[in-house]
């Protein structure tokens, strides 16, 4: 159990990013876990002293990265209503221009308000980082005074858990009002609507817990993104409606359950800090609750994936394969994304004093590399869904955040594609353009282009 500490914190600080996946709240239980367990277990020499140090770096790390993106981390929340959702919102009342400027005004109270509340839970964050500084120095130095260390960990929880709630009551009234106060400036056609924005408001409410791949995808998002606006296609927009109808039910059902893992994590909190052994049995229920959100996950999957069908057929050959691009993209955003060699090849793509042989070398490389790519990101999709219905919750969330090796066969086959294609650009490039790629790094710091560009001017002159 405690490899899974271990591995989970980790990971902590791409979840406080804001990358899909488990909730941030159980990376805060957990790492409040570390707290309390790692010295404990440390100094009875019960756990491996290096995993120790790495549970509590990993726990440090996090709350560190949370507090530096201050209050927006929190604001990104899907308790909060976005500028997206809001956007959504009015075209699903279809507001005019004098609508549309009195709730921007509202909106701008509602997320004032909200940042009350935000703030709290950033200001939280740096005592959790102080807190994090004083059990690594401790650590580190063999002077651990475990008492008053219980004490500041217990005022630490009881914060998180008081401010979290506060978080969670305020945010859900405000939202309440917000919508109440924007049924006052509506027509009575426009009000019968407001039925089908508090079916979106819940289906949106559980878009950042993607733990089943394209379970959360939104398929209007989907088709914005390919330039399809549903509204001018009487046959789309009814799909569509169709769509959303079906997955209100599943959706509400998904939304109650993370509500619940978040409440029994609040409940548990303080208990670890008076009884660091009471972190692994917590573990078990959570994975429960997040084995329960997986179910539902599948049934929001699997009716998203009918419904691409059915709509897709109400599309044209090219729409309908960019649409099913594009869903299948969103369903996997840590597989499909843009990397540095995208960003190399769209710079290399935008110079001017490409010669007309450079422009159609560098977009047949560009292409065919994408068509590489996408046949080992396809086997790597059909792997993580293979693993999904498999493996336990904790360990099916970590690999979705791409960490461990679970998926390092595919990872480094698609980053063999893309160096064979960077490789291919650069020697189309003269010197002077491949001076003037952009500077960027890989994930170790290093420059992504050094190599290629060191290895084609080394050809340049006839060396090897």
């Amino acid at each position: 159990m405690t490899r899974i500490f271990e591995r989970i914190l980790r990971s902590a600080s791409v979840v406080a990013q804001g990358q899909r996946g488990i909730t941030w709240l159980v990376m805060l239980l957990i790492a409040l876990a570390s707290m309390s367990i790692a010295p404990c277990d440390a100094s009875a020499q019960s756990m491996d002293e290096e995993i120790a140090r790495e549970m509590v770096e990993g726990a440090e790390n996090m709350f560190e990265d949370m507090e530096s993106a201050g209050v927006g981390v929190f604001e990104n929340r899907s308790a909060v209503i976005k500028r997206r959702s809001l956007d959504r919102i009015s075209r699903i009342l279809d507001l005019d221009k004098s609508q549309l400027d009195s709730v921007q005004l509202m909106y701008q109270g509602y997320r004032a308000d909200i940042r009350v509340y935000t703030s709290k839970l950033a200001e939280i964050m740096k005592q959790g980082t102080t807190l994090m500084n004083e059990v690594r120095e401790g650590m580190q130095t063999g002077e651990i005074d475990q008492k008053t260390l219980q004490e500041k960990q217990r005022a630490f929880a009881k914060g998180m858990v008081e401010t979290n709630k506060e978080f969670w009551d305020k945010s859900e009234a405000l939202e309440k009002q917000f919508l109440s106060d924007i049924e006052l400036l509506l027509t009575e056609a426009q009000l019968k609507k407001m039925d089908r924005v508090r079916m979106f408001r819940r289906r949106d409410k559980g878009s950042d817990q993607m733990l089943v791949s394209g379970s959360t995808v939104d398929l209007y998002d989907v088709l914005k993104g390919i330039d399809v606006d549903p509204d001018a296609h009487p046959d789309i927009r009814e799909a569509l409606l169709a769509w959303e109808l079906d997955m209100d039910l599943p959706a509400t059902k998904f939304y109650l359950v993370t509500r619940e893992m978040q409440d029994l994590s609040m409940e548990m909190q303080e208990e670890i800090v008076d009884d660091p052994s009471s972190g692994f049995a917590m573990m078990q229920e959570i994975s429960e609750s997040m084995d329960e959100m997986k179910r539902f996950g599948v049934v929001l999957k699997e009716m998203n994936r009918t419904h691409v069908r059915l709509i897709g057929g109400l599309l044209d050959d090219a729409q309908r394969e960019a649409f099913e691009k594009l869903f299948q993209a969103e369903s996997f955003p840590m597989i499909y994304t843009t990397t540095n060699a995208d960003r190399t090849y769209q710079a290399a793509i935008g110079f001017t004093d490409l010669d007309p042989d450079q422009k159609e070398q560098v977009q047949d490389a560009y292409e065919r590399m994408c068509r590489d790519r996408d046949v080992e990101r396809e086997k790597w999709s059909r792997s993580q869904e293979t693993q999904e219905l498999e493996m336990d919750m904790m360990t099916l969330s970590m690999s979705m955040m791409g960490m461990g090796n679970m998926y390092k066969e595919h990872r480094e086959a698609v980053k063999k594609v893309e160096d064979a294609g960077i490789d291919r650009l650069v020697r189309v490039l003269n010197e002077d353009q491949r001076n003037r790629l952009p500077t960027l790094e890989d994930e170790k710091g290093q420059s992504f282009l050094r190599t290629f560009i060191d290895r084609a001017a080394a050809d340049d002159v006839g060396k090897k």
